[in-house]
């Protein structure tokens, strides 16, 4: 995805400052039904765990997979966001069951309007013990990324939902 993309789609800078340039890539699917830049998924076909696969991956590098609605409760009013729908960390070789859930996967459930649901995946400079949010909501990815040190994230791919 293109930083372009990432821009029109509000991503940066509602949720991020930039992204990096970098060859890594990442796609997920919810059974047949790809994530497809800013498509829309119905909640009932997003609800469980997506499947997802990272390429171009550093093999000695370790990744940490963000899960992010910024637009609760309400894309107009977003007093609520972000609101973190996973988190896996220490991810190796691009295989997500490497890493350690930190958060479990929650799927929409948009009360009002149109919201974006995005997945970052981000490089670490090494292993981490990441703590898990005391709430889902007011979680900050940009105050996460900062206090890990894990600057733009390395891909971004997002879709939208609604009720």
């Amino acid at each position: 995805m293109s930083t372009k993309e990432i821009e029109r789609a509000r991503i940066i800078p509602d949720v991020v400052d930039g992204l990096a340039h970098s060859k890594v890539q990442i796609s997920a699917s919810f059974g047949s039904i790809p994530v497809v830049l800013g498509e829309h998924i119905a909640p009932k076909d997003s609800s469980s765990k997506p499947t997802v696969t990272i390429s171009g991956t550093d093999d000695h590098a370790l990744y940490t997979l963000i899960v992010t609605d910024p637009d609760a409760p309400d894309p107009a009013n977003p007093t609520r966001g972000e609101y973190v729908h996973w988190i896996i960390t220490n991810i190796s070789k691009g295989d997500i069951s490497t890493g350690k859930e930190i958060l479990s996967y929650q799927g929409p459930a948009p009360p009002i309007g149109v919201h974006r649901y995005i997945f970052l995946l981000y490089k670490q400079a090494s292993e981490i013990s990441y703590e898990a949010p005391g709430a889902r909501f007011h979680y900050k990815v940009r105050q996460v990324a900062d206090k890990y040190e894990l600057g733009d994230p390395e891909a971004i791919i997002y879709f939208v939902s609604s009720k």
